[in-house]
């Protein structure tokens, strides 16, 4: 489907079919690293990390819901920021900087610390992927941004095998703090490889400037009307934030200390979370680009709601690989369509703001679900009641998806 002219850069210069390639991939090694070492990696060194500093899990959750804050700060200046100084150094700079708060965690001697830096981290995510849509939407062609944006999503899921690889030798071998020194390493080397490739393709100019105009033309949305004409796509925002983190959070306690089944099984799971992920990107995007965003919305929602539902049943423990792959293909696609909906249906600059009005919504939404399952943990003394709320807000996030009127409508 062709966009709209007032969807189209002045100037239009879509990148050719291999170069949009390298941008997927160059997007998901970026973003995957700030995803696949922030939130999933903590949860896979949850147990280690409370063991040894000593806090609870009600602590565990503190811990989480108060690094969300970071997410918000990031989501309040991504936009402004890209506009200012241009979506490629903006996304360049957060991925250095997650680096060096990945360095602090090596470090890092209490709780409070370990939730500012991981509040850092958080910040980098949302401060990354709000550039990363309008850069999609200035220069990859809207037949292929569903695609490129859902690998750039899915990137996470190669740190996440990674993980699974790389957290149990290095937990037996040297402890928890030499893991996240060598996620360090890794990220600052794909930061060094994500510059080289953001300058050769251009993506390096100021928003004002020659080839950034789209991004930074037409005037800035007022709060309230953002609010009327995008509700809608703000509340699948919430709903993501409310169902998908406390699953991402406390599966590796769950499995490990709720149902005592070792370490080697909850690293199973994130195995599968991650290779499940792999595909994720070309399938849903292939179903979004050819059916609609809608339709490839539905399908996440309805892998979602299943993982959260097996887990809920502990006696069916065969399944659990099941549900840790309908979690890994759901949420290596969902945050990625949600923006992708938008770069088909608005200008550049305004999926920009809309975006990072969205993601100050998944934010809030993140720090209240995160607090809630720690909580509710703390409270019962199971983490049934945070699995049981992924399956409960997939289900009312799919029957929500329909409300969304269809691209071509929108546009």
């Amino acid at each position: 489907m062709s966009a709209p002219k007032s969807m189209e850069p002045r100037t239009p210069h879509w990148l050719a079919g291999p170069a949009t390639a390298l941008v997927a991939i160059i997007f998901s090694a970026m973003l995957g690293v700030l995803y696949g070492f922030g939130v999933y990696l903590f949860s896979m060194l949850l147990p280690d990390m409370k063991s040894d500093l000593a806090f609870s899990y009600t602590g565990a959750g503190w811990i989480t819901g108060l690094s969300h804050i970071g997410y918000l700060i990031g989501s309040v200046l991504a936009a402004p920021l890209a506009l200012r100084f241009g979506g490629g150094r903006v996304l360049i700079f957060s991925v250095w900087f997650s680096a060096a708060a990945l360095l602090g965690l090596s470090l890092a001697q209490t709780g409070w610390i370990i939730s500012i830096l991981l509040g850092v981290g958080r910040m980098c995510q949302s401060l990354a992927w709000v550039p990363v849509t309008g850069l999609v939407a200035e220069h990859v062609n809207p037949r292929y941004r569903s695609m490129v944006l859902a690998l750039t999503c899915s990137g996470a899921s190669y740190f996440m095998i990674m993980n699974g690889y790389l957290v149990p030798y290095l937990l037996h071998h040297h402890g928890w703090r030499s893991v996240w020194l060598v996620c360090f390493g890794i990220t600052a080397l794909a930061a060094l490889t994500g510059w080289h490739w953001v300058r050769r393709l251009g993506m390096m100019k100021r928003a004002g400037s020659a080839g950034g105009a789209a991004t930074g033309s037409g005037p800035t949305l007022p709060v309230s009307l953002l609010i009327r004409r995008h509700w809608r796509i703000l509340i699948l925002f919430a709903l993501a934030g409310l169902g998908y983190w406390p699953y991402a959070i406390y599966l590796s306690p769950y499995i490990r200390d709720e149902l005592g089944l070792g370490l080697a099984a909850a690293q199973e799971l994130w195995t599968v979370v991650g290779a499940a992920g792999l595909t994720a990107g070309l399938i849903l995007g292939f179903i979004s680009d050819r059916l609609g965003l809608r339709t490839g919305m539905s399908v996440v929602y309805v892998l979602s709601f299943t993982a959260g539902l097996v887990m809920c049943f502990p006696q069916m423990r065969w399944l659990f690989p099941l549900s840790a792959a309908s979690f890994g293909i759901s949420v290596a696609s969902i945050f990625a369509l949600h923006p992708a909906y938008l770069t088909k249906t608005v200008s550049p600059k305004e999926s920009n703001q809309v975006t990072g009005a969205g993601c100050l919504v998944l934010g809030l939404s993140s720090i209240a679900s995160s607090y809630l399952a720690g909580w509710s943990q703390g409270i019962s003394g199971t983490f049934f009641w945070a699995f049981a709320a992924t399956a409960v807000i997939a289900a009312a996030a799919l029957c929500f998806t329909w409300l969304l009127p269809s691209e071509r409508q929108a546009a």
